[in-house]
């Protein structure tokens, strides 16, 4: 599987001075994003962001350097001292070297932030700022990361300041994770909410996320549905009384009626078949979905899901057994009450998820013999979920196997931080071969 992203960051800097103290964690940030790391290609600070992007061993993304020629008389060889040794696919341009502020002819400024998806501008002198004007002429996602704003005092007034590494990586997560589509599907009564993230890719299907209990989509795919974006279409939804989706009266949580929902869901989408990958309650939904409607299924990611009572350890059922609003991790309400349509329906979202957990029933053993859909069973060592249901669940699965995460409790399953990301495309991608 190539390890080219679909998702470019330009890097924009000194071509003199290598500003490593911002340079080697913003490239060691990128490679744990998964992105490409575009520069110029050349000394300063491309070079150590180059450098600290491929020390960093990225599984995905490679470095790209924008090369300029020697002079109009050698279009075709770069310039001396291009491209820097940790430049992987080097683009050669005739273009001039760089243009003042942005305005003028064509350069190869234009070329570096047309390219880029998103672009992090760290000092630099006149070739920067005409960068990072062009980004601003453009509509470019732009900010500049420093250690002290006076240090980019020639930057456009309206391009932020960031001066930690957090404030970075905040503003690369809100560029990755922005859906190309939303909308709210009419299926069973419900209008449910959806996005649609990276691009359909021929041999792959898309990938359908079902979040877990309480959750919404950021809660339970925050941290990886870029990264799963990267190499297929992403469909994520809110189910019922979730998120953006509204509630309906009357209309009780079970797993069998989401299963069902998410089926339609996929009829209004114009999807034939999915993938899917369910998170704890939604890891059960998509065993149901793949019972339910094997039809639509090619293969199945079932993290942290329950089968049976007894696949999770007691204290679970002690806990749901008295469930309050009180006790629901506060992360979870804030989540919701930012999202909602009506955030005052928070208890009753509540109430009904703890319902439904405590009206849990086995799926019987024949129904599970049933499903046909290879299947990528994965747990945490430290998981709700109790090792042994993890096993006798991928022996009743006939195309079924099994991965344990190392160091991992329930809520960090999805993390992205433990190698699921990479193990689910390696999976994925085996179903097409």
């Amino acid at each position: 599987m190539s390890r080219l992203s679909s998702v470019t960051i330009g890097v924009m800097g000194s071509g003199t001075e290598a500003h490593e103290e911002l340079a080697v964690p913003l490239g060691q940030l990128l490679a744990r994003l998964g992105v490409n790391l575009l520069t110029g290609g050349g000394a300063g600070t491309m070079t150590a962001v180059g450098r600290a992007f491929r020390e960093a061993r990225p599984e995905i993304g490679i470095t790209l350097g924008v090369i300029p020629s020697a002079d109009e008389e050698s279009p075709g060889t770069p310039r001396p001292g291009y491209p820097n040794p940790f430049v992987e696919l080097p683009i050669l341009t005739h273009l001039p070297h760089s243009a003042a502020y942005g305005k003028g002819d064509l350069s190869r400024n234009h070329i570096n932030v047309l390219s880029s998806t998103a672009i992090v501008a760290l000092p630099g002198a006149e070739g920067t700022t005409s960068e990072v004007e062009l980004a601003c002429e453009y509509g470019k996602a732009v900010v500049a990361f420093c250690a002290d704003p006076s240090q980019v005092t020639r930057f456009p007034k309206e391009v932020r300041r960031l001066t930690t590494l957090d404030e970075v990586e905040e503003f690369l997560r809100q560029v990755l994770s922005r859906p190309v589509r939303t909308g709210y599907a009419p299926v069973n009564d419900l209008e449910l909410y959806f996005e649609i993230h990276g691009t359909q890719r021929e041999g792959r299907p898309p990938l359908v996320l079902l979040h877990g209990g309480g959750d919404t989509i950021g809660t339970s795919f925050g941290q990886i549905l870029h990264l799963l974006a990267l190499e297929r279409q992403v469909i994520a939804f809110e189910q019922q009384g979730y998120g953006h989706t509204a509630d309906v009266l009357g209309r009780p949580f079970t797993f069998e009626q989401s299963a069902d929902d998410t089926a339609a869901l996929l009829s209004h989408l114009g999807i034939e078949q999915a993938d899917l990958l369910g998170f704890s309650n939604g890891g059960t939904i998509a065993l149901q979905i793949a019972i339910r409607h094997p039809e639509r299924v090619r293969s199945l990611v079932l993290a942290s899901a329950l089968a049976k009572r007894d696949g999770a350890h007691s204290w679970l059922w002690e806990f749901m057994a008295n469930a309050t609003l009180e006790q629901m991790p506060q992360e979870l309400q804030d989540a919701y009450r930012e999202v909602a349509p009506r955030p005052e329906d928070l208890r009753g979202m509540h109430d009904k998820a703890a319902e439904r957990m405590r009206n849990f029933t086995d799926i019987a053993d024949d129904e599970i013999r049933g499903v046909n859909a290879r299947t990528l069973i994965v747990i945490g060592d430290s998981d709700v979920v109790v090792p042994e249901h993890a096993v006798d669940l991928s022996r009743l699965l006939p195309n079924a196997q099994l991965a344990v995460l190392p160091d991992t409790n329930h809520m960090q399953v999805t993390s992205g931080a433990n190698g699921l990301v990479p193990m689910v495309n390696r999976f994925l991608e085996a179903q097409a071969k």
